[in-house]
């Protein structure tokens, strides 16, 4: 059962490490944990956890640790540093084991830095939509409207409550000719942009 626990730590898809609480340096650590520091299992089993910390200080992880050895489990972000020095967004849990007489702090965390970048990537596009001053309507593939800007709302006079779940073609003045819409559906569909 050994032999296999320890294969399974080993192999685990994210880093797991354990940390000795009085000192704060690392007991084990598994392949994950190498990887995506840079270091070697050497390296790790000589550092301690102030050593790749790009966020907490000493009192803050000290108190962090404090909190789990007295049972709370933590379940945070975290910044690291890497052997290269630069950082990488951690998603970190933290729990306390108790094994042979002695409490050992137990960390298993993923590496977030991309996730992160991407809901800010994300975020920047949601305010250049939600501040453009052109009107802007999100609809679903069944004409239902799902957002529109401030811009829509501005220059429509319909409510963002008037129109959500609503088809655009409540907008129709009927002064437009059939044939414009006809293109307009004909170009969507083929998945281009109309004018």
């Amino acid at each position: 059962h050994q032999a296999l626990m320890r294969a399974v730590i080993e192999e685990a898809p994210y880093a797991i490490e354990v940390v000795d609480p009085g000192d704060f340096s690392f007991v084990t650590v598994n392949a994950a944990a190498c990887r995506w520091l840079g270091h070697t299992r050497e390296q790790l089993l000589g550092m301690t956890l102030f050593d790749i910390q790009a966020r907490l200080g000493q009192g803050e992880v000290a108190e962090l640790t404090a909190q789990v050895l007295a049972g709370r489990s933590i379940d945070a972000e975290n910044r690291y540093r890497r052997r290269d020095g630069s950082e990488l967004d951690v998603q970190l849990r933290a729990c306390a084991v108790h094994l042979k007489g002695r409490d050992y702090l137990v960390l298993a965390w993923n590496d977030i830095t991309a996730e992160k970048a991407a809901l800010a990537h994300s975020r920047k596009l949601s305010l250049v939509v939600e501040q453009s001053p052109s009107s802007v309507i999100i609809a679903d593939l069944h004409g239902n409207i799902e957002y529109v800007n401030d811009a829509f709302v501005q220059h429509t006079g319909y409510s963002r409550e008037e129109a959500i779940g609503r088809n655009p073609r409540f907008l129709k003045s009927n002064k437009t000719p059939s044939g414009t819409y006809n293109e307009l559906w004909a170009t969507l569909l083929r998945g281009e942009v109309w004018h």
